[in-house]
């Protein structure tokens, strides 16, 4: 993977970085919001990361920590990026920290600019009931500001979206709310409108992500005001990341998890997992031959169907591990994203002995094995194997990834395969691990199926990167449900 990690101008980057820290927008209409919201509850205690990019090249990662301590709860937010100043370069951070009350409520804060380990702007202050204290420190002395607070306590920045998901709104609300702006030394009235509820699958389930507008910025965040997506109107975008690959400035590809479109089924469908045949029209794309070869999906005359594989067929195919087959040799070597090293190999060769090296029980047994071990979260860049037994975090993606190596590694020939999976009236970009049995066998350890369910359409195999390509096409096809028993 080609290093992307880019330099930028220090001027520029203190403008937009400044930008970051601010996010608020003083024209306002709608809903007053108010902290009589219990905002706490919706936040809990957590550490997230995330990637900062500049259009498509990483410059930077940024992490917000939230600790409680009986009564009062500290946040943490950094954002840090390699800048250029004088021909070198440079690291630049901005560090806001906030004590707060049991709902959030900000009582002290302090801001710091930081240029290669120099302060260039730091900010102390307090909320003492009806004002608002600002210290700027700086060569000459310390600069006190006193602001009246004359609407109710502020929120932060970082509260903001909590509070309002707890009152349960609808798309197109619009709230109003008094917001701390540390960088002006204020306190300025944000207009904050939820545009957009989108279903979204993580893991075995269906998900909600709230798209919020606050001024120009955009914001994606979880049901409870956790942000997965920010982006701002110069292009600076921030995703979610695991901390080892925030900090990891190798450039991969993005994949946008809040603009892949969803497929509506011209049916609904009912215990899917128990569906022996479906059949169907796939409008708008031709899946390729060679993915269709050796499966138990065919296509006529337009007709997609796909069979449910039979647990007595499968057990006859069994086989001892590993297998020896020049032809099926690739699906079970190292490629960019399956990373077999040593250790990895002697975990698959164990886990092989442990079922008498039969493919059969081997593969039900990392069926549940590659779930449990992952834990639900989304990110924004895949990882290889490697990666992801370190991080132990992920989606689909990461499931299919380490399962394919497992896999792999016991000498049982898998391969990749990314598509769709219908889920609640819907067909949903999704990716699954097809390992040989006389056929490929799709076995997905996201939703802990071996054999997988008839909605599993496969649409690409191969690497990540294949895999991922797919989601430029997902809107222009139609599904329409012919048959399904």
């Amino acid at each position: 993977m080609k290093t992307s990690f880019k330099i930028i101008n220090i001027a520029v980057l203190i403008t937009w970085i400044i930008m970051l820290s601010i996010m608020l927008f003083r024209e306002h209409a709608g809903i007053t919001l108010g902290p009589g919201v219990d905002e706490g509850a919706g936040i809990g205690k957590y550490t997230s990361w995330y990637d900062i990019y500049k259009a498509d090249a990483k410059i930077g990662y940024a992490s917000t920590s939230v600790n409680q301590a009986g009564n009062e709860i500290v946040i943490d937010h950094i954002r840090a990026v390699m800048v250029e100043k004088e021909g070198k370069d440079v690291l630049l951070q901005l560090k806001l920290r906030y004590l707060n009350d049991i709902n959030f409520s900000p009582r002290s804060f302090m801001y710091s600019l930081i240029l290669d380990d120099k302060p260039q702007r730091v900010i102390k202050g307090e909320i003492d009931g009806k004002k608002a204290l600002f210290f700027l420190e700086s060569d000459k002395g310390t600069e006190v500001r006193t602001i009246d607070i004359t609407d109710k306590e502020p929120f932060l920045p970082l509260t903001i979206l909590p509070a309002i998901l707890k009152s349960n709104p609808s798309k197109g609300s619009v709230f109003v709310a008094p917001v701390l702006n540390i960088e002006n030394m204020a306190v300025d009235r944000v207009r904050i409108v939820l545009e957009d509820i989108v279903p979204f699958k993580l893991n075995i389930n269906i998900e909600s992500l709230f798209k919020f507008m606050v001024g120009s910025q955009i914001i994606w965040c979880d049901k409870n005001g956790n942000i997965v997506k920010e982006s701002l109107p110069n292009g600076t975008t921030l995703y979610s990341q695991s901390e080892i690959m925030a900090k990891d400035m190798t450039g991969r590809p993005l994949v946008d998890f809040t603009s892949i479109p969803l497929i509506g089924s011209s049916r609904i469908l009912t215990d899917v997992e128990k569906l022996k045949v479906l059949k169907l029209k796939l409008n708008g794309y031709k899946i390729p031959e060679d993915i269709l070869g050796n499966t138990n999906v065919t296509v006529e005359k337009d007709v997609l169907t796909i069979s449910k594989y039979l647990e007595d067929e499968i057990k006859a195919d069994s086989y001892k591990l590993p297998l020896r087959s020049q032809h099926l040799d690739q699906y079970t070597q190292s490629d960019e994203w399956i990373d077999l090293d040593a250790k990895l190999k002697r975990t698959g060769r164990a886990f092989a002995g442990a079922y008498d090296n039969d493919s059969y029980r081997l593969t039900h047994y990392l069926r549940g094995y590659v779930h449990n071990i992952i834990g639900t979260r989304l990110f924004f860049t895949p990882s290889n194997s490697s990666e992801v037994l370190n991080i132990r975090m992920g989606d689909h993606l990461e499931k299919t990834v380490l399962a394919t190596s497992y896999a792999r590694a016991a000498g049982m020939p898998a391969r990749m395969v990314g598509g769709l999976v219908y889920r609640n009236g819907f067909f949903y970009f999704h990716s699954w691990v097809e390992i040989w049995f006389n056929k490929w066998v799709p076995m997905d350890p996201s939703l802990v199926q071996f054999p997988a369910d008839v909605s599993h359409i496969p649409l690409a195999a191969g690497s990540v990167g294949e895999i991922i390509s797919i989601i430029e096409i997902l809107d222009q096809i139609e599904i329409e449900v012919l048959e399904a028993e």
